[in-house]
């Protein structure tokens, strides 16, 4: 009964198909083996930009284990000098873990920004796209400005020796996003303040992510130095202090990481 019900339900469909290629033909598509026949419909719209915190979730988790690693090698230092007696002058420490940092805690942190590149290729594109964009948009609008401000006063006179130097738009333009980031390292703490700057960011022409990205960049080569620093002390007091000094630049890390921008203006 099965089989001849199979070859009636094929004798019907051969009676109302049209053929392959002609008109209102749908091809169907075969289900996947082990599957529930279910066809998995695809779209072509981008995907949604993530969060910043999804975004840069592994260099968040590494900055957040160096700041543990960082405060243990503080411990490293102030644990003996804590447990010796008072009268005791001279005091063996460990400086170990501060090296270790030293040495694995740069490479770590760029490993991890490499590999939330790799979970997000989509947004790192349009990130890039983005800052492109900004960035070619203030070089204009610098090189225009400069054009109107030599018409109207000149810089010929301006020095003994003759013309002045004006920086080129593109450097400008790079300086304008170090300044602005810098701005928002300032504020960072200051959680109404920041969001301000981030709005008043947006009004000038900056994106966003192009500044919070300074911001973090400069935060971690900050973290790296201070570590670099903290190796080079003759007093292990001192080396747990520059110690300390990296865990609060690895903290400023991650609240950069985490604040979201918004959706991009259109």
């Amino acid at each position: 009964m099965q089989a001849a019900s199979q070859q009636e339900s094929q004798a019907a469909i051969k009676q109302f198909s049209v053929p392959s290629g002609g008109p209102g033909f749908v091809e169907p598509f075969p289900a996947a083996p082990f599957s529930s026949g279910k066809t998995a419909l695809t779209s072509t719209h981008p995907a949604p930009a993530p969060a910043r915190r999804r975004r840069h979730a592994c260099l968040i988790a590494t900055a957040t284990q160096l700041v543990g690693e960082c405060a243990q090698a503080a411990a490293a230092v102030y644990d003996p000098i804590s447990q010796a007696p008072p009268d005791q002058e001279e005091v063996p420490v460990s400086l170990w873990p501060t090296h270790t940092l030293l040495h694995t805690g740069p490479g770590r942190l760029e490993a991890a920004r490499a590999q939330d590149d790799t979970r997000w290729p989509q947004a790192r594109d349009r990130e890039q796209h983005a800052c492109q964009a900004s960035f070619e948009r203030r070089c204009a609008l610098i090189e225009a400005e400069t054009v109107l401000l030599d018409a109207a006063f000149g810089f010929e006179d301006s020095t003994p020796d003759g013309p002045a130097q004006v920086p080129s738009p593109p450097l400008m333009a790079a300086a304008g996003v170090t300044d602005a980031g810098l701005e928002i390292l300032e504020a960072v703490d200051e959680p109404d303040r920041l969001f301000e700057l981030l709005e008043q960011i947006r009004q000038d022409g900056y994106a966003p992510e192009e500044v919070l990205d300074d911001a973090l960049a400069t935060v971690v080569a900050d973290a790296c130095l201070t570590l670099r620093e903290a190796t080079g002390q003759q007093d292990p007091s001192r080396t747990a202090e520059h110690c300390l000094s990296a865990a609060r630049a690895l903290a400023q890390i991650v609240t950069l990481a985490c604040i979201d921008t918004g959706p991009e203006p259109t």
